[in-house]
């Protein structure tokens, strides 16, 4: 997403840690597409260094590192810098309205995102611009995300805005905390979901999920969610979920705050939640599934 306000003039700034972080300071990211090699002029910082405050942040780190990342978001501001959260789930909002003012906070919710990290420092794009629906944390602020949304507009994204973030981040949430959960604990890819005898476990996880919402008052269109994450498994049956990958690659997981997420709703509305607590407890446990 940077790369590409960078390439249509914008004055873009990285926070960075971490190997990756050491080479795009070193040697600046590489954006790759299918037909061109980019090399966009990026600002690279740490955490800490002051820069100008910024007219918009986006906020792109995992979502166990957003409670740690809050007060470094709250010292870049300015005082009309926006910020737009892009994590999966439905809490990171809450999180950070604890530290920054909720009237400049926004969600944003990201949909096929066609790139890849193919080396510290090396980002190659493939297929269409992703999707991303930009959503006010509160209503007031709708007007802030209909600027955001066709900003990235211009920069080459789909985007859309929505009043209600929330049912956005629900529809997501139902979604991926059930294709990641499941296709972690039987470690198979998307397509494998769709075997005979998964596919019942798959659809009544998926309800499981849409009946918290609903209990929470998020008007949720259930056969919807329930045909796309069922058209999403058949479509690319060989992809895996990120958060397969972080598990076979032995990095942390976002389940607490997918399965969790729904665990703890459905404890809040008297909902229970047997397939996502299993799922939780299991990958989060420590135990080697």
């Amino acid at each position: 997403m940077g790369a590409l306000f960078a390439l249509e003039g914008h004055q873009v700034t990285f926070v960075v840690r971490g190997e990756h972080g050491r080479v795009l300071r070193e040697r600046g990211l590489r954006f790759e597409t299918e037909n061109e090699v980019h090399f966009p002029s990026i600002r690279y910082v740490s955490a800490g260094e002051v820069i100008a405050p910024p007219d918009l942040i986006f906020a792109c780190v995992k979502c166990h590192q957003i409670r740690e990342a809050a007060p470094q978001l709250k010292n870049l501001l300015g005082p009309n810098t926006l910020i737009v959260a892009v994590q999966n789930g439905i809490e990171n909002l809450d999180i950070l309205a604890e530290t920054v003012d909720e009237k400049i906070l926004f969600g944003g919710v990201v949909w096929e995102i066609n790139s890849v990290v193919v080396a510290p420092g090396v980002i190659r794009k493939v297929g269409r611009p992703a999707r991303i629906v930009v959503g006010p944390r509160i209503a007031s602020s709708y007007p802030q995300a209909v600027e955001v949304s066709q900003v990235l507009l211009r920069v080459g994204l789909r985007a859309e805005s929505r009043a209600d973030i929330l049912t956005a981040q629900w529809e997501k949430l139902c979604r991926i905390a059930t294709i990641s959960g499941l296709a972690c604990l039987a470690r198979v890819p998307m397509g494998g979901l769709l075997n005979a005898k998964v596919r019942p476990l798959l659809i009544a996880a998926l309800e499981e999920a849409i009946q918290v919402g609903l209990a929470c008052g998020v008007p949720l269109d259930g056969k919807s969610i329930i045909q796309s994450a069922l058209d999403v498994c058949g479509y690319a049956p060989q992809a895996r979920p990120s958060m397969l990958l972080d598990l076979e690659q032995g990095r942390p997981l976002e389940v607490d705050w997918l399965s969790g997420a729904i665990v703890r709703a459905g404890a809040r509305v008297q909902v229970a939640t047997p397939i996502h607590h299993m799922i939780s407890t299991l990958l989060d446990s420590g135990v080697d599934v």
